[in-house]
C-alpha cells in the first residue's frame, strides 16, 4: 500500500531547508512513500532571503516529493508583540493548511490505487496544526528542528511552570548560580544560560505551550543531535551567553581577538582532547546515517509505526 505524509515547516528557512532534507531521506529509504511539504508564507523581514530556495523546491517537485507554496491570501499587518507575531503567524494560516490538505484528499479520491493520507509531520512551532490533522482524522508526529539536550530542557521547564515551581524574571537570572538538574541532561544546566523562550514573560508562555502540546501527537520524532556541550566538544570561549534566537537579537559580551586565537589554537593541536573528541563523534556520526546506523534504524521505526496506524481507527492513534 502507498501512503503520503503531508510536512508542515515552520515558515524559517533554518526549519525549512531540515525539514527538506529529512523528506528527502524518508522517500530515498521508503519507496511507498510519497510525501507533500507545504510551504508557508515567511514573515517580511526573512521571505526576500528564502525566495530563491523556495523558487528551486517548486521547480524540483517530482511524483514523490512535491513542495506546495500556500499563499498570503493578502498582506498581514499586525502591531503585536513579536512573540505573538509569531505564534499568530502560523494560526492565521489555519484556514489556508486545511484548504490544501482537503485538496490532496478530494484529488486522491478521483484515483485509482492512489496513496493513502496517513498523517502531519509537523514543526516543533506548528503544534496549532494538530488541530487540522485531527479535523481529517490523522495522526500528528513531530519533527523537532533542534536537539535533543533543548527537549529535555523545554519538557522540564514545562514540568515547573506547570506546578508553580518556575516564575520568569529575567532579571532573576543573570546573575543566578542557580543550576536545574534536567533528566536526560548529563550535566547540571545553569539557569543563567536559559534560552531567552524560557527566561522571557513574553515567550516563556508560548514554549510552555508548545511543549504541552507535543504530548498530544502520535510519536515524538526528533533529529536527537547531541549538544556539543554535553559531549566536550566545544572550546569554552563565553560561558555566558543570551538573546532572542528567533528574532535574531543576542546580548552577549564582545570576545577579544587574544580569546578567540587562543580556542582555535586549542582545537589545532594534534594532541588536543578537544580534537579527539571531535574526530570521534565525526566517525559515530557518519556511521549513524549508515545502513544499519542508528539514524537509518531510527527513520524505518518510524516508517513502520506510520503503516501500523494507518490500519487503526483515530480513537486508538490520538
Amino acid at each position: 500500500m502507498n501512503f503520503e505524509l503531508v510536512f508542515i515547516p515552520y515558515p524559517g528557512i533554518s526549519h525549512l531547508r531540515s525539514t527538506v532534507e529529512m523528506a528527502k531521506l524518508l522517500v530515498d529509504q521508503e519507496n511507498r512513500l510519497t510525501i507533500s511539504v507545504l510551504i508557508l508564507p515567511f514573515l517580511s523581514g526573512s521571505a526576500a532571503a528564502a525566495s530563491p530556495y523556495v523558487e528551486a523546491l517548486s521547480a524540483a517537485s517530482s511524483d514523490r516529493l512535491r513542495y506546495e507554496v500556500i499563499s498570503t491570501g493578502g498582506d498581514q499587518t499586525t502591531s503585536e508583540p513579536e512573540a505573538t507575531t509569531l505564534d499568530m503567524h502560523i494560526e492565521n494560516h489555519i484556514p489556508n493548511v486545511r484548504r490544501a490538505v482537503a485538496k490532496l484528499f478530494d484529488h486522491y479520491s478521483t484515483i485509482p490505487n492512489s496513496p493513502k493520507i496517513a498523517g502531519f509531520v509537523l514543526d516543533m512551532f506548528c503544534t496549532s496544526l494538530i488541530d487540522v490533522a485531527n479535523e481529517f482524522h490523522v495522526p500528528s508526529y513531530l519533527f523537532y528542528t533542534s536537539n535533543a539536550g533543548v527537549l529535555a530542557l523545554g519538557f522540564h521547564v514545562q514540568h515547573l511552570y506547570d506546578n508553580n515551581n518556575y516564575h520568569v524574571r529575567e532579571s532573576d537570572f543573570e546573575d543566578s548560580e542557580t543550576e536545574l538538574v534536567i533528566p536526560g541532561l548529563i550535566r547540571p544546566y545553569p539557569v543563567k544560560c536559559l534560552p531567552h523562550g524560557l527566561a522571557s514573560e513574553l515567550w516563556l508562555p508560548i514554549y510552555v505551550n508548545h511543549s504541552r502540546r507535543f504530548k498530544e501527537m502520535k510519536e515524538q520524532k526528533f533529529n536527537a543531535f547531541e549538544m556539543v556541550e554535553e559531549l566536550g566538544l566545544a572550546v569554552q570561549i563565553k560561558r555566558y551567553w543570551r538573546g532572542d534566537h528567533l528574532g535574531g537579537v543576542a546580548a552577549v559580551d564582545l570576545v577579544k581577538a587574544e580569546e578567540i586565537e587562543r580556542a582555535v589554537r586549542c582545537l589545532m593541536e594534534q594532541d588536543s582532547e578537544v580534537r579527539k573528541r571531535v574526530k570521534e563523534m565525526s566517525k559515530k556520526c557518519h556511521a549513524a546515517l549508515m545502513d544499519g546506523g542508528s539514524s537509518r534504524i531510527a527513520m524505518q521505526k518510524f516508517i513502520q509505526d506510520v503503516v501500523k496506524n494507518i490500519a487503526l481507527p483515530c480513537s486508538q492513534i490520538i
